[in-house]
């Protein structure tokens, strides 16, 4: 939990869980990034104890339609180096489940 900690726009959001065995240890349950707020400037690269945050994925274009689309989750986050790039908004919409909090499902796509 250090990368948010380190962060100085305050734009990750980490909800944490304990591990059963280990009460010390937590592992993250939610882990969003809000676009919007990220500064680039790479702190949280640096605090990472896990080296699960990279800014070197040559992904250069992070654009969305909506402001709920530059909330990016763990699991978009792990499409997105999978080399499967789709559109924020329409992953949300085929995986519900995993949308950030406040994701308005019910409003009609903005790209059909």
């Amino acid at each position: 939990m250090c990368c948010s900690t380190a962060c100085p726009a305050k734009c990750i959001s980490i909800v944490a869980g304990e591990d059963a065995d280990d009460p010390i240890e937590k592992f993250p349950v939610r882990f969003d990034i809000d676009m919007l707020r990220c500064i680039y400037c790479g702190f949280c690269v640096e605090a990472c104890p896990k080296d699960a945050i990279r800014m070197d994925t040559r992904i250069y274009e992070i654009n969305a339609f909506s402001r709920q689309d530059m909330i990016h989750t763990r699991d978009y986050m792990r499409d997105l180096m999978a080399g499967d790039k789709p559109e924020a908004e329409q992953w949300y919409r085929e995986n519900p489940q995993h949308s950030p909090e406040g994701f308005l499902g019910e409003v009609p796509p903005v790209i059909p």
